[in-house]
């Protein structure tokens, strides 16, 4: 317990460094950071190249949001929170970009084809139009 109690000490200390934009405070964070930060990322995500990103992003947001901090809230907790932050945005991005590819690909099925199957898209809308294509052409 007396050990947490030292760390958490010295995260603030570094934090407050940070504030008065101390090159090896940041350093000390990172360190101290990027493996937890890392394991944290990739429960939330499924790519590797994306928590990599993430974990970036994070870094530069503790560096930028540094003067958000506030003592009271455990220095830990909130890189965290920030990372977490990062990986929802890429999480909600991803799916946006998914929606579109999802749209576009349900756009690009005609209702009427030039093949003898075209008579079963006809009456398909959305999905089951693009199931029913991939299915009969693909």
């Amino acid at each position: 317990m007396a050990m947490e109690h030292n760390k958490a000490r010295a995260y603030e200390e570094w934090a407050q460094s940070l504030k008065a934009v101390d090159q090896a405070a940041f350093l000390l964070i990172y360190e101290e950071f990027k493996l937890p930060l890392y394991r944290h990322l990739c429960l939330m995500l499924k790519n590797r190249q994306e928590v990599e990103e993430c974990l970036q992003e994070a870094f530069l947001a503790i560096i930028r949001k540094i003067d958000f901090y506030q003592q009271h809230v455990s220095f830990k907790a909130w890189a965290y929170r920030v990372a977490t932050n990062i990986a929802i945005d890429r999480i909600r991005k991803n799916k946006r970009e998914g929606a579109k590819i999802e749209r576009a690909a349900l756009e690009s099925v005609p209702a009427h084809a030039a093949w003898p199957e075209h008579d079963i898209l006809v009456p398909l809308e959305g999905q089951q139009r693009l199931v029913a294509h991939m299915r009969i052409v693909e």
